[in-house]
């Protein structure tokens, strides 16, 4: 399940239906619930906080969203945690639910967002997934190198799953060029031969770490049209 909020928004709130293995509504009338929230790749709670049940018979909880809930845009992932008289259960029982932060068109100060519009992922990004430590000016690099080979896509139109697998594009990439600091001044080049020597390389194989080339590759944009200049 996606549920998708503009940031800095608190409606509308966040509801669940929970049923047992049968398909049938789990009754809540003795129960009490939390709701809680982790940006994807973290695995500290941004949300740990009182849930609402609205309908007991019905196994109906909500979320109603507090000032500094979405501050941050970005992807997440969320779960009902209910306390029963005779033990504790998590819902979804399956998966978890997925929220969208959707970055809104104006920051703090009342400017168009423009430098961060296209940030994927951050340094802490790279030390959460990678445990790899990097500067911020090389993840902006890796950044930038992911940014043109995807292009501008809509992001109104890229699910959760696309936007966790250009955060890790970015944070491959980023990994990739602590090693390769070169990286600007290779020029484009296909074949290397000396020689008895022959060695080919895939397309901006010398330009592109290759597992950031395989989550790009999954994207949704890669294999559909939504509005993408592509540049890959």
């Amino acid at each position: 399940m996606l549920f998708s909020i503009k940031q800095g928004n608190t409606l509308p709130s966040i509801y669940i239906r929970i049923t047992d293995d049968n398909g049938d509504p789990i009754d809540l009338s003795e129960a009490s619930a939390k709701f809680v929230m982790r940006r994807a790749g973290s695995s500290a709670p941004t949300v740990n906080s009182d849930a609402t049940i609205t309908n007991a018979q019905f196994g109906e909880l909500t979320y109603a969203w507090q000032l500094g809930d979405t501050e941050s845009a970005g992807d997440y992932l969320a779960e009902f945690v209910v306390t029963f008289a005779d033990g504790v259960q998590t819902f979804p029982a399956k998966g978890t639910l997925e929220v969208s932060i959707i970055p809104n068109l104006l920051n703090d100060a009342g400017d168009p967002e423009l430098d961060d519009e296209w940030v994927y992922a951050s340094p802490d990004d790279l030390k959460t997934m990678l445990n790899v430590t990097a500067d911020e000016d090389t993840v902006v690099r890796a950044n930038a190198l992911i940014e043109t080979i995807v292009g501008y896509p809509d992001k109104s139109r890229l699910d959760s799953r696309d936007l966790l697998l250009l955060k890790k594009a970015v944070c491959y990439q980023a990994a990739w060029i602590l090693v390769n600091q070169d990286i600007l001044q290779r020029t484009e080049l296909d074949e290397f031969s000396f020689e008895s020597l022959r060695q080919k390389y895939g397309a901006d194989a010398l330009i592109i770490a290759p597992l950031a080339k395989r989550c790009l590759m999954q994207l949704s944009c890669m294999r559909r049209s939504i509005g993408l200049r592509r540049a890959y």
